[in-house]
Parts: structure tokens; sequence; C-alpha cells
């Protein structure tokens, strides 16, 4: 990066590279002094740096480029820029030196000046580019949390992550920054602005491209098949964006919203026709996908780091909770359904019984401004929260009447994780396979019959106390980060094998 701009992507990514130079080098001290300082065969300070990455790395130990690290550096104020005089002459003298006691470990890295941006990167086991709708926001909606996850994941497996957020290519300083922290390449205006201008560059390093989401998958197909010609090719759908939409109309009975789900259909059907591989999060999706005669199609669920859960005491607890992230329509629609038609007649039933009333939490970010008008006795419109715990710690039951969506909803796993059952709709429940009383499904749309449910298990505690259990096991067994791990781990191995086959075939 000698003479460029310092807040490029390419320079602002954590990564393990060949060495460090000197100028800005950190090492224990223990470390130094086991490997025998620096080489004294080197003199006038010109590849001894360079000389003590490699032994770091013989011995086992990893060399890290820290991006936020930081120096001025006047080049050739020491020893002048002329290598044929003064001090400067020892760069060359001391290369051969270099060469010479490296030449083995040498004769593996890549040929000079041969794909530099390979060459660059060449320890990990390959170059993974995903395009998404915008960076992760972890905090803010479920499905960050699962693409962050996934991202960690393929790092650890030893890929490197390259990241686009193809909405507008906007640097959201905070998120992409966590995202270079663990090693992402995250491709930003005002560098890049499209993905056909990223990719004219950089195209032809990817093995794998992930293309998220139907509208940006649709969007960015065409020049990722033009200059990505030798990656395999995954459709990350998130859900089935034509089974929400239909599902949506069927509520709502709007044509246009059918225009818009056969719209989404025949946009999702022809990407998955041109993929190497459709991943979806639920054995439902994947069986409507496998009747519709699609092939290729795997499952990768939601991805969750579980705490260890302590004992929950229901009897200490009070009230419900929701938690979404309110770009996503489908959650809009549900605290709607909540406030306008659950809670008047959960009011009517526990004045009925002679019962307090139970408090409905409202938390997710990016909520609509109407929803400071549902403020009630009764309802509590918390709005965005840093730490999800806090929506589950203080209430006995988490909320998910959803009316219309599809795909796995993070908002149970996140839920079953804090130990807290949740009462939803067969939408809500759909892909989670478990057969057991700790499902709270109401199978109906009706209002009347989420409130007697809703009155039914609230009081009863020591069945809270069973199905928290539960449920968590059933979460950390199937939504952890390692087991899911394992699961792409097998997936990106299969792909592989199944390309290179097809490629000794012809």
């Amino acid at each position: 990066m000698r003479k460029k701009d310092p807040s490029h992507p390419s320079a602002n990514f954590m990564r393990d590279v060949d060495y460090v130079t000197g100028a800005s080098l950190m090492i224990s001290r223990t470390l130094f002094e086991a490997l025998g300082r620096f080489d004294s065969r080197y003199q006038h300070s010109y590849y001894e740096d360079t000389d003590l990455a490699m032994s770091v790395r013989k011995a086992g130990y990893r060399v890290v480029y820290q991006p936020t690290s930081q120096l001025i550096h006047y080049e050739g104020a020491s020893s002048g820029r002329d290598p044929k005089k003064g001090a400067k002459r020892y760069q060359v003298i001391n290369r051969e030196i270099f060469v010479e006691k490296w030449k083995n470990e040498l004769s593996l890295h890549h040929k000079y000046g041969k794909n530099p941006l390979k060459a660059s990167d060449r320890q990990v086991r390959g170059n993974i580019l995903i395009i998404d709708s915008v960076t992760p926001t972890p905090d803010r909606d479920s499905g960050s949390i699962d693409m962050y996850n996934l991202i960690k994941i393929l790092i650890d497996l030893n890929f490197r992550v390259h990241f686009i957020p193809s909405d507008n290519f906007y640097n959201d300083k905070n998120y992409v920054k966590n995202l270079q922290r663990i090693g992402v390449n995250c491709i930003y205006y005002p560098y890049y602005s499209s993905v056909d201008q990223y990719l004219k560059k950089t195209g032809d390093i990817f093995e794998y491209v992930i293309l998220c989401r139907k509208k940006y998958a649709k969007r960015a197909i065409d020049y990722v098949k033009k200059y990505c010609k030798n990656s395999i090719l995954i459709f990350y759908t998130v859900d089935l964006h034509f089974l929400r939409d239909l599902r949506r109309y069927k509520i709502e009975n709007n044509d246009l919203l059918y225009e818009k789900a056969k719209s989404s259909f025949y946009s999702e059907m022809k990407i998955i026709d041109s993929v190497d591989c459709t991943i979806v999060l639920s054995k439902k999706e994947k069986s409507i996908l496998n009747v519709l005669r699609k092939k290729n199609v795997s499952t990768i669920p939601l991805i969750r780091k579980f705490d260890i859960l302590e004992g929950v005491n229901f009897s200490d607890r009070n009230g419900v909770s929701f938690i979404g992230g309110y770009n996503h329509l489908p959650n809009v629609d549900a605290v709607n359904f909540m406030v306008h038609e659950i809670w008047p007649e959960l009011r009517k039933l526990l004045d009925a019984k002679g019962l307090p009333p139970i408090v409905l939490n409202i938390y997710g970010a990016d909520m609509p401004k109407e929803f400071m008008e549902f403020e009630a006795d009764d309802i509590v419109v918390h709005g965005y929260i840093e730490n999800a715990e806090d929506a589950f710690r203080n209430v006995r039951l988490s909320m998910a009447p959803l009316r219309y969506g599809a795909g796995l909803k993070g908002k149970l796993a996140t839920s079953f994780g804090y130990g807290v059952p949740v009462l939803g709709s067969r939408i809500a429940y759909e892909g989670v396979d478990i057969k057991s009383r700790s499902v709270l499904c109401v199978n109906s749309m009706n209002a009347t019959d989420y409130a007697m449910a809703l009155v039914r298990v609230y009081y009863d505690v020591d069945a809270l106390s069973r199905m928290s259990t539960e449920l968590y096991e059933y979460a950390k067994n199937n939504y952890s980060y390692d087991t899911v791990k394992d699961q792409v781990e097998i997936l990106f191995s299969d792909l592989k094998k199944r390309r290179n086959s097809v490629a000794s075939e012809n």
C-alpha cells in the first residue's frame, strides 16, 4: 500500500501476514529472547524484521497485521534511497542472505508477480465474497446476528471473507470496524460504489460467492457470473421471500401483494437454478423447494452463542415481551395484532377472572413512531436495547404471534437461549423441529385464542420451568455456534469436492 490512502478497505482489516515492518512491531520479550533476537548476519537494519517474522511463524506462532496501529514513517530519512551507496546498499546485500537462509520456505510461496491479491493473503484456505444488503448490525436485528456468526464461522474455518453491503456501499463505521477487527475485508464507498466496479479487479480470486436475499442476489448475479467464472455460487435466501409475500397477501388480500409474491417466486426460482447451492434456514423450506424439484438445497439453521442457563425462578417474574427489528414488516404487523386485538381480549378475560393485568413489553430497533401511542398501564414500549438479555431477564413468556413470514425465527432461538418459553403462531414455530408440550403454538389467528392460551400458561410456573430447560437444550443442540460450524464445514467441503469431480470429468 505504499503511497496509497490509509483509509482504503484493503488496508483496514486484521489478518495474518508473512511479516510486519520493524518500524511498528510488537513481540513479547520472552519469545524475542527464545528466538535469539534479531539475526546478527543482517547489518544496518535491513531484512532482520522479515527474518524475525519467518522465525516466529516457524516456531508455531502467528504474525498479525493490526490496522488500528498507526505510525508516520519518513522513507529514507536515515539511510537515503539509493540502494547502491551508504547504508542503503545493505538492503541488497541482506536480501541475498535472507533468500539463502529461507530458500526452502520461500519455495512454497506464490511466484513473484503472479496474482498479488492472492499472494498477499496466501495463508488462508480460500477467499469468500458475501454480497448482502447492508453491513450486519447484530445489536439491531436477528438476521444480522446470523450473518455475523456465519462470517465468524467462515473465518474460524480459515477462509478470508470479503463483504459488500450492496444496497448503498455505506461505511457504517462502528459496524464495519466490528468486521474488520475479526479479519473481514469490507468494501465501501468512496473506494467502490458498485458490484461491477469491484469485481472487475478482484473477481478471479474468489473460490466462493455467497449471494444473500432475493433482491440483492438478483441485482448482482450477472456481474458475479461475468467476473467470477471459476467461483462456486451460493444463494443464501435468509427466508423464501415468495412464501412470505404470499402469506402477507392472504392476510391483507391486496392484489398488488399477490403480484409481488408471483414476481418474488419467479426471481427466486431463477436464482436457485443459476447457482451451485441454495441455503435455507429450515427443513420446512427445503421440503418446499424439493417439491418444486430444486436440487442442491442445503439447510444451515440459525446461529447463536449460548451462555450456561442458570435455574429460572418464574414465580419471581412478571409480564411478557416481544422483540424484533421493525424494518421487517411481519414484526410490525405482529405488534399491531397484539396491541389492537389480543390485548383487548386479554383484558376482558383477566377482568372476568379477577386477575391483575399482564404487562406487554415491546422491544427492538427501528420502531415506527406510532408505536409510542401504544403505551398503557399494561403495555410498555421500550424500543432499542443494546443487550437482548434485557428483554428476557424478568419476564415469564415471550410473544411471537406472527401472522405471516417465512424461515426460522430468530426471536424464538434467542428466547429459548435465555430459557424463556414462547407463545407463538404456526408461522413463528415453522421449522422448530420439536414435538413437545413446551411448544406453545396457537393454531389460529384468533385473538381470543391467544388471550386464553396466554392466561392458561402464564400462571403455571412449574410448567414454565420444565419448558425453560427443554427449550434451552433444544436451541443449544440445534443452533449453537459449534453445531452449525460443523455443518458449514461439511457443506463447503462437499461443494469443493463436487466442483473438483466435475472438473476432472471434463
